[in-house]
């Protein structure tokens, strides 16, 4: 498959880089509906049936699961291009939010929030050990030079960043992974 959109309607997470010749994809279209559950339903179990609309729930086309809700679909979506500036010794990530609400419109000067504020956790790596978390209420986070000489001893000439937007509702949204050369 090529010259497909890909990664819409906040799949982009689930989105490798690559996916080995003969994968099996799911097309989603307008047949394709998110439930309408309040959030204290929405993490209680359910039975769900699913079939054809032209048809009686009863008949035996619908397939029947049950499960718990993961609130998915009101997660906040994945930042997009994570930027790394020095200034002096201080490193400054900049990035940009996506959003569920309303934000295809190209047009745009800036999408709409979709969340009650505006806040996101960024989380600083090495060599798998957490550095550093911190909320933050924009866009950027500056890591200054005296947090990363009392973070590490020499500092590495890598650092992996995790940038998730965060919900009041359902808490961290998906995360932007992002390996940096500092």
């Amino acid at each position: 498959i090529s010259n497909l959109l890909r990664a819409q309607a906040g799949s982009g997470d689930e989105m490798p880089e690559m996916r080995p010749i003969g994968s099996n994809f799911v097309l989603l279209n307008a047949g394709v509906v998110q439930p309408e559950l309040s959030l204290s339903a929405a993490t209680v179990p359910q039975t769900w049936r699913l079939g054809p609309l032209q048809l009686d729930h009863g008949h035996n086309a619908y397939l029947e699961f049950a499960g718990t809700m993961t609130c998915r679909g009101l997660r906040p979506l994945s930042p997009c291009h994570l930027r790394m500036l020095r200034d002096g010794g201080d490193i400054v990530l900049t990035w940009i939010r996506c959003s569920r609400g309303d934000a295809d419109a190209w047009d745009l000067t800036e999408i709409p929030l979709a969340e009650a504020t505006e806040a996101y956790r960024v989380e600083i790596f090495t060599n798998g050990l957490r550095l550093r978390s911190a909320d933050v209420p924009s866009p950027v986070f500056r890591y200054t030079a005296a947090e990363i000489a009392a973070d590490v001893s020499i500092r590495p000439a890598t650092l992996d960043v995790s940038v998730a937007q965060l919900s009041a509702s359902v808490g961290p949204g998906s995360k932007l992974w992002r390996t940096l050369n500092v």
